[in-house]
């Protein structure tokens, strides 16, 4: 016999028999206990298929991954359902332990519900289990974890041992079945390494006290699904019966709200009655006066409309005589010096440089620089224009001296204004300052205006006015 493993075999020699009875009574408790694991597999099957609850499944998973481990222990796997292949049984005892803690730590979080009930125990089972699972792989390459391994598999049973307790305590009743369930797996734990260590004789009991505990296990934890299952039909049934009782409440409410409308409606018919005799009385008087107020009303209308047409008379006389005085200042500026102060009279902010612009800009009305079309919209940004064919838009200072400016244009326009004159009593320096610019800022406008006016000067136009070289 060769094995990879370290391995354990020994010989006894019986009578015939001790043998036969023993093999017996082996195979009879072995024949219970599997008879039992079907039964509750197929019938927590049926129900998780009934149901839908997945604590029924994640049971059925557990009890499969506990006959696996009792297939492999006992070789009744390796005898009858896998004769030809004995790495399966390597195999098996490597993910075991994996499949015992999963399956029942997907059963024991599902059933108990630790996300809701301790958000605290949930965690640390969590990262208890991931510890395991990561010792597991380890020790395919440090041998040397599975002490560490096995101390960390233990302990994540006992947190799930400790939630049960933990939630028993708090009055959810099926915690009590979930607890006692393992009672007879410690139980049996105990006498099988009692048994290993020689303190306990070898005999079909010793041998297969695990099995019985993990049965006994099995069904007590089965009640615990069905105890949870109870109360949550019950809860249902409590819900339905409030809902029930409040529909029943609203009902009444309703008879009495319809009721009371049905009030309300005749006392609404009666003084409607009241109201239609009063209304035809004060409608005969109010016709009398309706015929003098129309009278009245006439007679105010032609005073309206005369006082609209001297209003708006006026309101034109007063807007040309403002826009007169205005290109009369204008003009005036081109052929004298004035302050800063008496310029930013005329142009005060941002806004009024704009619309001046756009009205040296478009005075003769408006052509699409893309596709000619005179027709636009309003753009995006103030006094800016969108061709209304092919949406090309165009700002105010687009095609200007100030196109991408980094200046306030006021400022833009007084150093226009200056330079364009040839001569100022301010220095570039003083200029700066009193504007509170950059020196750069002026020099790179006097370029500006500079260059334009001896552009327009080379193509014959005569230069007067200052704003003559924006466009």
């Amino acid at each position: 016999l060769e094995s990879s493993r370290i391995s354990n075999f020994s010989m006894l020699v019986r009578s015939h028999q001790h043998f036969t009875s023993y093999a017996i009574h082996e195979h009879t408790y072995l024949g219970i206990y599997y008879g039992i694991l079907l039964m509750m597999i197929i019938s927590n099957f049926v129900l998780f298929i009934t149901v839908k609850e997945r604590e029924y499944l994640y049971y059925v998973l557990y009890v499969m991954s506990c006959a696996l481990y009792t297939f492999m222990e006992d070789g009744i796997g390796f005898q009858f359902l896998w004769p030809a292949y004995p790495f399966l049984n390597l195999f098996f005892a490597k993910i075991y332990l994996g499949l015992l803690l999963t399956t029942f730590t997907l059963y024991a979080l599902k059933l108990l519900d630790l996300k809701k009930h301790h958000p605290l125990l949930h965690q640390l089972i969590i990262i208890n289990f991931s510890a395991v699972i990561a010792l597991e792989i380890g020790q395919e390459f440090l041998p040397q974890l599975k002490e560490l391994g096995a101390f960390v598999y233990v302990g994540t049973f006992m947190l799930i041992f400790l939630s049960g307790i933990v939630l028993y305590r708090r009055g959810i009743s099926f915690a009590k079945y979930f607890t006692l369930g393992f009672i007879p797996v410690v139980i049996s734990t105990l006498i099988f390494q009692l048994r290993m260590h020689g303190f306990l004789p070898h005999n079909t009991f010793t041998i297969y006290i695990f099995n019985g505990g993990f049965v006994l296990e099995a069904i007590i934890m089965s009640m615990a699904v069905g105890e949870k299952l109870r109360i949550i039909k019950k809860e249902k049934e409590v819900a339905k019966e409030l809902m029930l009782l409040n529909l029943r409440e609203k009902n009444s409410i309703k008879t009495i709200l319809v009721e009371e409308l049905k009030k309300k409606e005749q006392l609404k018919d009666k003084v409607n009655r009241e109201l239609e005799q009063k209304v035809k009385e004060r409608t005969a008087a109010l016709d009398e006066t309706n015929q003098e107020l129309i009278v009245s009303n006439e007679k105010l209308n032609l005073l309206s409309k005369k006082l609209e047409l001297m209003s708006s008379s006026l309101d034109k006389d007063n807007w040309e005589l403002k826009k007169e005085v205005k290109q009369k200042t204008l003009a005036s500026i081109t052929g004298q010096k004035i302050a800063y102060e008496e310029f930013c009279q005329l142009f005060p902010t941002e806004t009024s440089c704009l619309k001046y612009i756009e009205e040296l800009k478009w005075k003769n009305g408006y052509q699409c620089k893309k596709c000619e079309n005179e027709k636009y919209n309003k753009g995006d940004a103030p006094f800016s224009r969108k061709c209304s064919k092919c949406n090309f838009r165009e700002s105010v200072t687009a095609y200007t001296l100030y196109h991408g400016l980094r200046v306030d244009l006021p400022k833009a326009f007084y150093i226009t204004y200056v330079f364009f004159a040839g001569k100022s009593e301010h220095t570039l320096v003083e200029l700066a300052s009193l504007l509170q610019v950059s020196i750069n800022t002026c020099l790179s406008l006097k370029k500006k205006v500079n260059e334009k006016k001896e552009l327009l000067s080379n193509r014959g136009v005569v230069l007067r006015n200052w704003d003559s070289i924006i466009l």
